[in-house]
């Protein structure tokens, strides 16, 4: 870059204490080689950072890999700079509007909803901690102790890391606050392991052992066993212990509390979910958070759908968890398929690791996972569509494709970050990142009008304007207002 190379002739080379003489021998084969042998150098898994190297074996390999303990992070997490604005203590947030007209009676507060700390799941918790306070306070503890819940937010995110091959990376981070995430410069997203592929060779290691090769459901399961067994690592003993007595931490404001943390929202996509909560890929009731079978996915959207899916939640119960273990004796030891002992959940015969540490607690694995809009919404239903969309727009002929870049091409850019400059062909959907079609959304009503015949245009305008209410009611990026939630429930359910 032009401004590394000026720093580098400003700074090294034209600075006083520079002699031609200290770069006279200089060689970068020998200075590469020397690079590569010196074990002093910064390593990305340094032991300094709190990373250790571990070993999870499932039940055809064993896996090397590298990650730091939980209660390591959420140590450093609430010691450093940015845990000086956290909000310790959870708490209701209401606006009280003011009268529109005259001496009126006043509307009533309305509840704000925004970050953890506002969440009705942490309220609950702080209520039990707090009651764990004023009646089995933990020995020593004064009566100026605080305990305080700290919410954890776990999202992962698998990426492909080259242009060209299957190199990847799929990282697992720890976020306290919802909103500090968004700001790269706080440093408040925090490394927690990176989860590895199969190996290889697990196929040829599946047919040697069982002499015929593995399914893609069979794999699905090996992926998960893995999966659990990476949490079963990172939940050990202490975490657990953590989870239920506390533990003592200087916080960056410079006061001692005793931390009590709490699993809160686990953010990934469909097929992730799919294996942290031990539920079938889109199977009978392919939901992982309720058991709405395939014949009644239509529904969603609509009021009967939305009672149905409150009615029929999965749940984390004993009657599920012997179903596991019959379905697993059946399959390890009798060498027979588990039939439909699992079938009416579509969970997979794995105990989740969160609930074989933490059910105990009344902790349902089944709340936690929590929409991703970027990877179900932004790159899973509305990045459908348009593809949808713009096929249908070929299939019509004519010159429909162009004039829809066209209109596209003319959309001037608004606010410094709300819509960017669209491309001359944005239609070929290249190179596109989730912001791409966040804003392809936000401009598709006006865009695709008069495209196609009116009976038409009503659909696709219809199914944009929905999809475009259905982002924002999402996307309030600071607080949420019961009535506004109720306003979009009651205009948009069907």
């Amino acid at each position: 870059m032009p401004s590394e190379l000026n720093r580098l002739i400003q700074d090294v080379f034209l600075a006083p204490e520079s002699r031609m003489e200290h770069i006279s021998d200089f060689d970068a084969v020998c200075e590469n080689d020397r690079l590569d042998k010196d074990d002093e150098r910064p390593r990305p898994f340094a032991a300094a950072d709190g990373w250790r190297e571990a070993s999870v074996k499932i039940q055809l390999e064993a896996h090397s890999i590298y990650h730091r303990l939980l209660l390591d992070v959420i140590k450093a997490a609430c010691c450093g700079s940015p845990s000086k604005v956290f909000h310790w203590i959870p708490f209701k947030l209401f606006h009280h509007p003011k009268p529109r007209t005259g001496p009126s009676v006043p509307p009533p507060p309305e509840w704000l909803y925004g970050d953890a700390y506002t969440a009705d799941a942490l309220l609950a918790e702080n209520g039990k901690i707090q009651m764990k306070a004023r009646e089995d306070r933990e020995p020593g503890d004064g009566p100026e102790m605080e305990y305080v819940p700290v919410p954890l937010m776990f999202a992962p995110d698998s990426t492909h890391s080259t242009n060209f091959g299957s190199a990847s990376l799929w990282p697992i981070y720890l976020c306290l606050s919802k909103y500090m995430r968004v700001c790269p410069t706080s440093f408040s997203a925090h490394h927690l392991t990176y989860i590895p592929p199969l190996l290889p060779n697990i196929q040829s290691a599946y047919e040697a052992a069982y002499r015929e090769p593995a399914s893609a459901a069979m794999l699905r399961f090996c992926k998960c066993e893995l999966m659990q067994a990476i949490w079963l690592l990172l939940l050990d003993d202490e975490s657990v212990k953590a989870y239920i007595h506390g533990v003592f931490i200087g916080c960056g404001d410079g006061i001692v509390r005793r931390i009590f943390p709490r699993t809160l929202t686990y953010a990934a996509d469909y097929p992730e979910k799919c294996l942290l909560t031990c539920t079938k890929f889109l199977a009978r009731c392919p939901c992982t958070d309720c058991r709405v079978s395939k014949d009644k996915v239509y529904l969603m959207g609509s009021k009967s759908g939305m009672q149905t899916r409150a009615t029929q939640r999965q749940k984390d119960n004993e009657h599920l968890r012997h179903n596991i273990v019959t379905a697993r004796r059946n399959i390890f030891q009798f060498g027979t398929p588990p039939g439909g002992i699992l079938g009416a959940a579509s969970s997979t015969p794995i105990r989740s690791t969160f609930s074989t540490c933490l059910a105990q607690f009344v902790f349902d694995i089944y709340y936690m996972p929590m929409l991703d809009l970027l990877q179900e919404f932004e790159l899973g239903v509305w990045k459908a569509t348009a593809i949808h969309l713009v096929q249908i727009l070929f299939a019509a002929r004519g010159r429909c494709v162009q004039e829809m870049d066209s209109h596209y091409s003319k959309v001037p850019t608004f606010g410094r970050n709300t819509n960017h400059r669209f491309g001359a062909n944005d239609t070929d959907f290249k190179k596109l990142v989730a912001c791409d079609y966040e804003d392809l959304l936000q401009c598709a009503t006006p865009i695709f009008e008069g495209l196609l015949s009116p009976h038409s245009d009503a659909i696709i305008t219809a199914a944009c304007t929905a999809l475009v209410a259905g982002m924002f009611r999402d996307f309030f990026r600071t607080l949420r207002a019961s009535t506004s939630l109720l306003y979009f429930e009651q205009q948009y359910l069907l």
